[in-house]
């Protein structure tokens, strides 16, 4: 594949983007780099990606550059990702993710999510009726364990929205345990006996183009 022309193979568009010649004018150059810094996050580096973002957003007011997303909401969403990345995935754990957040899902690493809340709040402030950035500003505090008390009331989405009519319980994550967190982007998944020896066995894949269909044998022993 090449990653020229195939908008998913994020890593390998960075380095072809980093390959090409510097663009003469001012503006293309910074569209260059906003171009780079979308690559960069798609790619999983978060943090270069805000960095890039954020050098753009130093010098895009002097050309009356605007886009779409905003450069703000780039930033925000980029250091909400690796608030997620460096607690959801490095520090996972049964709460991890789940909403409402409890407090076993805080981020114990909060300088991306507390970064993620000072942007949003910037882009609240001009856009208050963004629904998108209103609801990942009360997610982000509540991966600081700061929602709904610290939540500007304007801007609050209200407890009540993630009240169930009952409560159905919760599924324990028991794939840690299991040796089945292979991590990987999101694919499609089997349970069945595919061995016909009575215990259901799982298949699951993957979207990356280089990562594996894997097949998980079920020992009959809890393992």
């Amino acid at each position: 594949s090449n990653p020229e022309d195939n908008i998913y193979l994020s890593e390998g568009r960075v380095a072809w983007l980093r390959s090409l010649p510097e663009p003469e004018g001012p503006v293309q150059k910074l569209s260059r780099q906003i171009e780079l810094a979308k690559e960069l996050l798609q790619a999983g580096e978060s943090e270069e990606a805000a960095d890039l973002f954020q050098t753009v957003r130093s010098q895009a007011g002097s050309y009356r550059l605007h886009t779409r997303p905003s450069l703000e909401e780039m930033i925000a969403l980029s250091y909400l990702r690796l608030g997620e990345q460096q607690n959801c995935i490095d520090g996972h754990n049964l709460a991890s993710c789940l909403l409402p957040i409890a407090a076993e899902g805080v981020h114990k690493e909060q300088r991306g999510s507390r970064s993620a809340i000072h942007y949003y709040r910037e882009v609240l402030q001009n856009k208050p009726y963004d629904l998108i950035s209103r609801w990942l500003f009360n997610i982000a505090y509540m991966t600081v364990g700061e929602y709904p008390d610290n939540v500007p009331e304007r801007w609050l989405i209200s407890p009540d929205v993630f009240d169930s009519e009952y409560d159905i319980g919760r599924y324990p994550d028991r794939a840690p345990a299991l040796g089945l967190d292979a991590l990987g982007l999101a694919g499609g998944g089997i349970m069945e006996d595919f061995d016909n020896d009575g215990f259901l066995d799982i298949m699951a894949s993957s979207w990356g183009s280089r990562d594996q269909l894997r097949y998980f044998r079920n020992q009959g022993d809890g393992t």
